[in-house]
């Protein structure tokens, strides 16, 4: 039960960063587009938690309400009606993004997926573009990864990334092969939401002497993969097999890791 009384008269713009504050104004408190996506998972873990025990951890936003770290808390606290804390920062806007992710990452540390959200919904066009990417050719984050060769990187976190038209050009002719040979046959469609298959394909797509062609010639020879029981490695590793077979010279070792 929470026993914590309620500062009625509290407001996200009158108070200094040494002071804890109670608010039920939830409307005052805005959520920031580039910081995570909401997760519903989280959100109904905290619910029972404050359900539980009250509501023990300050939200952290600035002098206009931005919710800086607690934006779950904050929606937990909403769909129970109930009271949350908070203090105010005095923060510069330009660092935002910085700390945002600094203050995530010490306790639930951000993926790449999250910077690339940040970035793109902050106006920078490389980041948008590899989401759009995404979003437009049906890939799941760890097969752009791949394709791309991207690494999770200062460069990256930072939002320095440079999505030049080399390695879009490069990207989208990977995702050609990758398609080509999710859809080959009914029977590799079977294996659409098969994400250790499809992230095999994408590690073999993306070596530099490989020959979609002959990848092809091969599979329409031979193409039985196990549905089940096997990792992305296995799968790599019969992909592999099928590529090199008959061949005497000109075998590729495919990579068994991203980037």
């Amino acid at each position: 039960m929470n026993t914590t009384k309620l500062n009625k008269d509290a407001s996200p713009t009158t108070f200094t960063e040494t002071e804890k504050n109670w608010s039920t104004e939830y409307s005052k408190f805005k959520l920031l587009k580039f910081n995570r996506t909401i997760s519903r998972k989280k959100v109904d873990q905290l619910k029972e938690l404050i359900d539980k025990y009250g509501f023990l951890v300050p939200i952290i936003v600035d002098e206009s309400g931005n919710v800086i770290d607690g934006q779950h808390r904050l929606i937990a606290a909403k769909e129970l009606k109930t009271s949350f804390s908070f203090v105010v920062l005095s923060v510069d806007t330009s660092v935002l993004p910085y700390l945002i992710a600094e203050l995530n990452s010490s306790f639930d540390r951000w993926k790449q997926n999250n910077y690339l959200e940040m970035w793109a919904s902050l106006g920078k066009s490389d980041y948008a573009r590899l989401s759009q990417l995404m979003l437009q050719r049906g890939l799941h984050f760890r097969e752009l990864m791949t394709l791309t060769q991207v690494r999770a990187d200062n460069v990256f976190k930072e939002g320095d990334f440079v999505f030049t038209k080399d390695l879009e050009n490069r990207v989208n002719r990977r995702i050609g092969y990758f398609n080509d040979i999710m859809t080959f046959n009914n029977y590799l469609k079977q294996f659409a939401d098969n994400k250790k298959f499809r992230a095999a394909v994408a590690l073999v797509v993306r070596h530099p002497k490989y020959d979609h062609e002959k990848m092809l010639r091969k599979l329409q020879a031979d193409h039985n993969f196990p549905l089940k029981g096997c990792t992305t490695v296995d799968y790599v590793d019969r992909l592999e097999e099928i590529y090199n077979k008959t061949l005497s010279k000109n075998r590729i070792k495919f990579s068994r890791q991203g980037n």
